[in-house]
């Protein structure tokens, strides 16, 4: 599958260079990008949870994860071999990185993105209505009390034979390793979530939330997550890839 790269490709365009400027920070001026936007490929969700802006993408044939935040977008296509882009410009109507500017238009918005050594390509987003997925919700919220009452276990309980996690600067997947990955994570302290935002499109989909982390004794440490699930054949939701960011 082609790397999507926050949305799929749609068509040709010139190149666009980044402006010669130092890092930008956080999401600040970024407001225009959030919301759901469409495009016949794939549906495309941004939203600031915590300071960190996420973005989803979801097509027929996979997903893609995204988040802007320390001056960088991050991008996980299939929820593997992150693309960390620097952030060089953000005004009202533009947001630059290393490779990739998009631009508000009259109609939504317009990404442009130029790889090296590549054909530069553009892609049009047009808003989507704005509807959520309250399956999901309801899923990640039994993944969450299930995870309270029964531990590790409650945890493993809600993943695809092939979920996966990101976790520090690596990818944990497979029910053995996600197992052990969430025994060292649970066991240091108490993990909390609730989902505020939901998707979908065909049998995948996404939540993202607010999550809070409590070593015994401390203070709770703010988290902000995005779950991608898949719809079993059994007709459950299973949790496909899940990655944290903290919140600053």
């Amino acid at each position: 599958m082609k790397r999507l790269l926050l949305v799929l490709l749609a068509a040709c365009s010139a190149p666009v260079q980044p402006a010669a400027t130092g890092p930008v920070k956080a999401a600040t001026g970024m407001e225009w990008l959030e919301g759901r936007w469409h495009s016949p490929q794939l549906d495309s969700t941004w939203m600031t949870v915590g300071g960190v802006l996420w973005g989803v993408a979801l097509n027929d044939g996979g997903f893609e994860v995204n988040y802007i935040d320390h001056g960088a977008l991050t991008s996980l296509e299939n929820g593997d071999k992150p693309q960390k882009l620097a952030l060089h410009k953000v005004t009202n109507d533009q947001i630059v990185f290393d490779e990739v500017t998009l631009t508000k238009t009259a109609g939504g918005w317009r990404g442009e993105f130029a790889e090296p050594g590549k054909p530069v390509v553009a892609f049009d987003m047009v808003p989507a209505a704005a509807a959520g997925a309250p399956a999901l919700e309801e899923a990640d919220r039994a993944f969450a009390a299930d995870t309270e009452r029964d531990g590790v276990e409650g945890w493993v309980k809600h993943f695809d034979e092939h979920g996966a996690m990101w976790r520090q600067d690596h990818r944990v997947e497979g029910l053995d390793e996600v197992r052990a990955s969430a025994a060292k994570t649970l066991g240091a302290g108490a993990l909390r979530w609730e989902p505020v935002a939901s998707g979908a499109r065909g049998d995948v989909g996404f939540t993202l939330g607010a999550a809070t982390f409590t070593e015994p004794g401390g203070k709770p440490e703010r988290l902000t997550y995005c779950t991608i699930w898949k719809h079993e054949a059994d007709g459950s939701w299973k949790v496909l890839f899940d990655i944290g960011r903290p919140v600053e």
